[in-house]
């Protein structure tokens, strides 16, 4: 079974609370992978991330024919 942890600040990482949820194969009932479930931690830790690279990162730098 596949287990997928949440991507922030460029690693993965377990859930801070540690909840996790499974995807379930409609057709034979196995689990397919477990997933880690955000939590209101993990969504402010991820969105502080997103605004430092945004801020601080080459984004803002670069001339907009390399961003298109």
């Amino acid at each position: 079974m596949r287990e997928y942890h949440l991507y922030i600040n460029d690693e993965f990482r377990k859930s801070a609370d540690k909840r996790t949820f499974t995807s379930i194969n409609p057709f034979n009932q196995k689990v397919i992978a477990t997933f880690e479930r955000s939590g209101v931690a993990d969504t402010q830790a991820a969105i502080g991330a997103a605004r430092n690279a945004f801020d601080n990162g080459p984004w803002l730098q670069m001339p907009r024919e390399e961003r298109a």
